[in-house]
């Protein structure tokens, strides 16, 4: 089905919250200079942000928010199931929704369905490596959100990606920092963002991959007839000049 609507209501909460806040500020900062992310249409798939900011940066004239319910979706569908026309959307957004799918491949492939030739899906998604995954391991309820997400690796989507036809254009890891709630802490550790990337670099809290639909180039192939006359004109010509 995609994403699960129920959690749609708790994960705006979440968001609201000092970590989930920060979480979100630090993703709506990486989007402001995405590379050659253009078009006429653009799809954010899935509940997250209490708005439409993180489309707000690409260079697109239309953009829609696909949910699967609630007065936050402008577009109301089943995830995978999207009623856009195939090769119809430039470019798409998954903010944490293929940890929410049940079927996370299956949504990637209806992604790709809709994407033009040429066209950008950006997935932003939590490292289940490190102390976010750990975090996750040691709550209580495992049944609220985001700690409710089936965790996907950087290698698992990249792979996945690469098997559908995309190659990466942009890979960013972020949030080095521990995944506390209390937002006086949150400040004291903002030194973990700098010094993450370089004494830590497998270990952030979440990672993007920015990836491109490859365009396929149809290459013109000689037909057999004519290969088999080409190479069987000269054996001819030889045969007559030694009949003479």
């Amino acid at each position: 089905m995609g994403v699960r609507p129920e959690h749609g209501r708790k994960l705006e909460q979440w968001l609201r919250r000092p970590l989930g806040r920060r979480v979100y500020e630090t993703e709506l900062s990486l989007l402001e200079d995405l590379p050659g992310v253009f078009g006429f249409f653009a799809l954010q798939l899935g509940y997250w942000g209490p708005e439409r900011e993180l489309l707000s940066d690409l260079k697109v004239l239309h953009r829609f928010r696909v949910c699967p319910g609630g007065p936050e979706a402008e577009v109301r569908a089943r995830l995978d199931q999207l009623p856009f026309q195939s090769e119809s959307v430039d470019a798409v957004i998954l903010p944490h929704s293929l940890e929410f799918a049940e079927h996370p491949h299956r949504l990637l492939r209806e992604v790709d369905r809709i994407l033009v030739a040429g066209g950008h899906v950006l997935v932003l998604a939590f490292n289940p490596w490190g102390p976010w995954g750990l975090r996750r391991f040691l709550h209580r309820d495992r049944s609220e959100p985001p700690w409710s997400a089936r965790l996907l690796g950087e290698r698992r989507i990249r792979d996945w990606l690469s098997l559908l036809g995309y190659e990466i254009v942009q890979a960013r890891r972020y949030f080095y920092r521990l995944p506390v709630g209390n937002r006086r802490l949150l400040e004291r550790l903002e030194f973990m963002e700098r010094a993450g990337p370089r004494i830590w670099p497998m270990m952030p809290g979440a990672y993007m991959l920015l990836a491109r639909k490859r365009v396929c180039t149809l290459t013109p192939i000689r037909p057999r007839r004519r290969l088999r006359r080409a190479v069987a004109a000269p054996a001819l010509a030889g045969t007559r000049r030694q009949s003479y």
